[in-house]
This record gives C-alpha cells, sequence and structure tokens, in this order.
C-alpha cells in the first residue's frame, strides 16, 4: 500500500473534520474554511494534486458525492410538508427556478462571455441556493420565522430542481449533437428521463416493501440504502448519462414519503456521510484549481457574479412573489439572499468535464467560476444579512429560549417568571386544557404532540436552544430527550428525574437515551409537586458581588433548589446533576423554593437554632 496515499487521505481526513468543526464554532460556513484548505493545499502549497495523484479516483468520489447530496435533497421532500409551504416558496422554486435559469443563462452568454450551451447547463446549476449554507447564515442572522422559513424551504426544494434543470440541459445538448431532428431529440429524451423517473420510484417502492415488512433486520436497513443509492445512480448512467442525478433523487422523495419507521436513522447516517463527502469532496475540487484558473476570473466574471446579486436575484423574486402575503420588506430580504454552496460545485465538477469532452471546450470555465461564486455570494449575503435584516426590522426579538414540553402547575409556573425575564418560551402539551393557565397569560403555547410530524412543521424552533421535558411520565420525557437530541444537541435536551430508579442503576434508562437531569436525582416530578402542594413555587433574584451564588447557597441551604440562571444577554445555564452549576454575578438566578414568607421564617428558625447552639456552654 502506498504510505503516502494514506498519510495524506489521513491529513485530509483531519483537515476536512477540523473545518467544520471549526466553522460550526465560528458561526460560519463551512464552506468558506474548507475552500482555505484546499486553496492553500492545491495551488498554495502544491501538495496536494487530485488529478495526478487520484486519477479515475477523483471522478468517482465526485460522483458518489453528488448522489449522495442530491439522495438527501430528495429525502428532504416530505409532501405533506410541500401542501403547507406558502404560496410564496411554491413559487420562488418553480417560477423562479425557472426565471433564474433563463435570466442566469442570459447573463452567461453576453456578460461572462461563455457559449449557448455551456450558458444553459450552468444557469440550470446556479439555480440551487442549498441548505448547507442558507441555514448557518440564517442562524446566524436570527431572522424572524415567517421569513427564515420561507428562505429555508426555498433551499431545501430547489436544490434537486437545479440539479434537474442541469442535467435536462446537458442531456439535450449531448442528445441533440448526435441527431439532427431537434424535436425527435427532445422527444427521445423526454421519454428516457420519464422512464428513468418511473424506474426509480419503483426500486423506492421494493426498498420500502422490503423494509416496511421486516425482510431486513434493522442493522442492515442503512446499507442497504446506501447500496440502493450507488447501485440506482449507476444503472440509471448506463442508460442516460448523468441521468442518475434524476434517479437518487426520485428515490429519496420515494423514501421520504413511504412513512417507513426507519427513515430517521437513514436520513441521520446519510447526513454524517454526507458531511464527510462534501467535506472531502470541496477541498478536493477546490484543490484542482490551478493559479491559471484563479487568474483567467476576469473582469467578465466579476460583472457576472454581480448581475446574478444585485440584477437576477431582486427581479426574480419580486416577480415570483408579486400575488403574495410576503410583505415589501420580506420581498427586499429574500430578494437579496441566494448563496450557493456546495450541490453547484460538485454538479459543475461533474457536468463540466463532461461538456468538454463533449465538445464545449468553455466547460472547463464553469469550476473555477462555480467557486468564485460560492465564496462572493457566500462572503457578500453572510456579511450584510444581518444588517439588512435588522434595518428591515426581519430579526427574531431574542433567541437561547427553552420549550418545556408538559402543561402542568410546575412548568407553567416556571414558563411565566421566564417570560417575565423576557426569555422566549414555548409549552407544549396535547391536553388543551393544561394550556389554559399559560394562554390566559398570553405564553405562547403548541397543542400537540411535540413527537408528532405536524409539530415538526408547524413550530419554528429557532428561537430555542433547551427543550425541557416536564411532564409526569419519565418514559414520555426520556423519549422527547430522544427524539430531540440530534437538533439541539445533548446538553440541550433537559428533563426531570425519576422517582423510581437510580440514575447510577444499570437497569435504569440508558444514560444515552436520557437528557440531562434537571437539578438532580431528587428532582423527579412526584417529588417537585409534594413541596409545590406545600407551598413551594419558582423564583428569582439577582446575583451581584453583594450577594454571590455561595451566599444564596449559604443562606437557603437545603431549602431551596437551583433550577437555571439567566446572563445578561439572556443566555440560559440549566443546573443538572451533569454540570458544575456556579453562575457568576450579573446573572438572575431561577430557583424553586418555599414562598418568601416561608423562607422568611425559615431563615429566622435557622438563625434562633444557631443561637441557642452557640449558647449552649462546652461540655
Amino acid at each position: 500500500m502506498d504510505h503516502h496515499a494514506v498519510e495524506l487521505f489521513m491529513l485530509l481526513l483531519i483537515l476536512a473534520t477540523g473545518a467544520q468543526w471549526l466553522a460550526w464554532k465560528l458561526h460560519v460556513p463551512a464552506i468558506i474554511l474548507l475552500s482555505a484548505v484546499g486553496i492553500l493545499l492545491g495551488p498554495g502549497l502544491d501538495v496536494l494534486n487530485p488529478h495526478n495523484q487520484m486519477g479515475d479516483m477523483l471522478g468517482m468520489l465526485v460522483s458518489m458525492a453528488v448522489a449522495v447530496i442530491l439522495f438527501d435533497g430528495g429525502l428532504s421532500l416530505k409532501f405533506s410538508e410541500l401542501r403547507e409551504i406558502r404560496r410564496a416558496v411554491w413559487q420562488l422554486v418553480w417560477l423562479g427556478g425557472f426565471l433564474s435559469w433563463v435570466l442566469i443563462t442570459l447573463a452567461a452568454v453576453y456578460v461572462a462571455g461563455l457559449s449557448w450551451g455551456v450558458s444553459i447547463v450552468f444557469g440550470g446549476i446556479l439555480v440551487v441556493t442549498g441548505p448547507t449554507v442558507i441555514i448557518p447564515l440564517l442562524r446566524q442572522a436570527k431572522l424572524n420565522s415567517r421569513v427564515a422559513s420561507v428562505l429555508k424551504w426555498e433551499g431545501i426544494v430547489v436544490d434537486p430542481v437545479g440539479a434537474m434543470f442541469a442535467v435536462i440541459a446537458y442531456e439535450f445538448l449531448t442528445q441533440s449533437s448526435m441527431q439532427s431532428d431537434p424535436v425527435a431529440s427532445a422527444i427521445d429524451l423526454t421519454v428516457i428521463i420519464l422512464f428513468i423517473a418511473a424506474a426509480s420510484a419503483a426500486f423506492g417502492r421494493a426498498m420500502v416493501w422490503l423494509m416496511r415488512d421486516d425482510h431486513l433486520p434493522e442493522f442492515l436497513k442503512a446499507p442497504v440504502t446506501l447500496t440502493a443509492v450507488v447501485t440506482g445512480y449507476v444503472m440509471a448512467n448506463m442508460v442516460l448519462e448523468e441521468g442518475g442525478l434524476i434517479a437518487v433523487t426520485v428515490l429519496g422523495m420515494v423514501l421520504a414519503n413511504s412513512k417507513i419507521s426507519s427513515v430517521d436513522e437513514i436520513r441521520r447516517i446519510k447526513e454524517y456521510l454526507s458531511i464527510i463527502l462534501i467535506s472531502f469532496l470541496f477541498i478536493l475540487l477546490t484543490a484542482t484549481l490551478t493559479v491559471a484558473d484563479i487568474q483567467q476570473i476576469g473582469l467578465r466574471d466579476i460583472l457576472f457574479i454581480l448581475a446574478m446579486i444585485v440584477v437576477v436575484r431582486p427581479l426574480v423574486v419580486a416577480m415570483s412573489t408579486k400575488d403574495t402575503s410576503l410583505s415589501l420588506n420580506e420581498k427586499i430580504l429574500v430578494g437579496c439572499v441566494a448563496p450557493r454552496g456546495v450541490v453547484l460545485v460538485a454538479i459543475c465538477g461533474l457536468l463540466g468535464p463532461a461538456l468538454v469532452e463533449a465538445g464545449f471546450e468553455d466547460g472547463a470555465r464553469m469550476v473555477p467560476l462555480s467557486f468564485a461564486v460560492v465564496l462572493s455570494t457566500v462572503l457578500i449575503y453572510g456579511f450584510s444579512l444581518k444588517t439588512l435584516a435588522t434595518k428591515l426590522k426581519l430579526t427574531a426579538t431574542k433567541s437561547g429560549g427553552v420549550l418545556i414540553v408538559g402543561a402542568n402547575p410546575l412548568s407553567s409556573e416556571l414558563a411565566l417568571l421566564l417570560k417575565e425575564h423576557e426569555v422566549p418560551v414555548l409549552l407544549a402539551d396535547h391536553n388543551w386544557h393544561h394550556l389554559r393557565q399559560v394562554r390566559l397569560a398570553s405564553v405562547p403555547v403548541h397543542y400537540g404532540e411535540i413527537a408528532s410530524e405536524e409539530a415538526e412543521h408547524n413550530i419554528e424552533f429557532n428561537p430555542y436552544s433547551f427543550i425541557l421535558a416536564a411532564t409526569d411520565n419519565f418514559a414520555y420525557n426520556t423519549l422527547v430527550c430522544s427524539r430531540f437530541a440530534h437538533e439541539f444537541g445533548r446538553n440541550g435536551v433537559v428533563q426531570l428525574a425519576s422517582d423510581k430508579d437510580d440514575e447510577s442503576d444499570p437497569k435504569a434508562y440508558s444514560h444515552t437515551l436520557r437528557g440531562r437531569t434537571l437539578i438532580g436525582e431528587n428532582a423527579s416530578y412526584d417529588n417537585l409537586m409534594a413541596k409545590h402542594l406545600q407551598g413551594w413555587e419558582f423564583a428569582s433574584v439577582q446575583l451581584t458581588d453583594e450577594f454571590s451564588y455561595a451566599d444564596f447557597v449559604s443562606k437557603h441551604g437545603d431549602h431551596a433548589m437551583p433550577v437555571l440562571s439567566i446572563s445578561g444577554s439572556g443566555r440560559l445555564y440549566f443546573n443538572s446533576a451533569q454540570v458544575d452549576f456556579n453562575p457568576p454575578e450579573g446573572h438572575s438566578l431561577v430557583f424553586f423554593a418555599p414562598t418568601k414568607d416561608q423562607r422568611t421564617q425559615a431563615a429566622q428558625k435557622r438563625g434562633r437554632t444557631a443561637a441557642a447552639n452557640k449558647a449552649k456552654p462546652n461540655s
């Protein structure tokens, strides 16, 4: 085995995952850091030359990455969600997508100077605004739920749509070049595409039958799905060059709408694989650039990118959202956000060389130009989005809140107190009567099952950094935390303790399923309710240099349970058995304790006891 290849693979793996982690830490799109790594290793230091070092393996890796990315896009397209998407999103995707294709094609011809054939394919690819880029930007800008929802769903739905535009254009060009009659070529292409789509749908239904009727064990479902994606992609390419892009998208859509129980696990494993493939792909494709490619980016290319940002996007949004419920400010903001990402570069890396082989020499310009588009749009939109959203008053008023599951006297009282501190809070329960108290106090509520698809579609999760499972059913609380651990992170899911099992007991629920335990093992629902019936309540106090958390503990001892603290910026810190809870001065401490009168009486009693003990003579 070539040890140099192994060392290079190790280096790429470290740099790829390191760039993803640093991007998460800095709250920036990973594409920027991955591109920097690729440019440094490729044209910068000349350490990585994918064409020479990998040969045909590079093309195979690009093809597999594109297949997984588009399968991911198809797996995100649930028909139930699409029916609930606003009219604005539908028009942005279909009418806006077609208008973008036409206008970008014209700009590519008359501004960038590309040939008509390459411009039509490139214009189709440039329709995409993938979720891998738009979602980090939305989180960073903290947009309100309405406009963020439109941009998010546009990015998810338009990904496979743009890829299909590009494939259809590519196939028409290559097919028509082999036939003298363009009409016959178009008819043949349409029949072949419909055949691939129908065959892929049938293949998907066969996969559903295998999974739903227990013909596959659980541990094989994800590997078999990955095998099916690769198989469908390769077989479709045997029928029509690059027809696999359509096949994997249709396959993902069929599985997404099949309601098989394993689809979430498949989606999660696919996501892990996508992160690795996308990271490798972006570094490798960036490293294929040469100094000459970078120097090729001239004034016409810069003007083309500016035309896309300043002219095409605002015009497309204005025309496609004309008769929608979006306000003028929302239309302006949507018209100023369209970053491109991994899908653009991946498909250009696939179709660009194929166009060159088909006789379109300027297809070689697609890869360097796609990188210029990605970096320009990500940087421009990344730095301008938050400022523009603030000026247009479209930012969320608060973030870092808590979603409480289970409406009862304890959770309702806590929700009311958090609302007083202007912390975003949402109380969810499937019993309408249980929500009455907080509804009357104007606390936002969700009526329904939190783990349902309906809740996934209708709840805007962006304002919430934590989910607190506070029902009287420990098993259900564990289920909620397990369900949302992926979205909120393990530190973001908190639940009440069990009143039956020692959580260190190996026979109890596994810690990999549970969330963090609020307060400690003695804070079960039954114990807290018993104290509540004795007069305990939720209250808060401001910690200062004169009254610190240590002073609070010294004063109240076991007669108060610290629940969480709120920093000056509104960030929450939950007290749990898994962390060392010691909030600093400046935080507001939320605690559960007897009423103020009871606390005063208890403090006076402790004072009298201490004085009596002090007065006793030493024995």
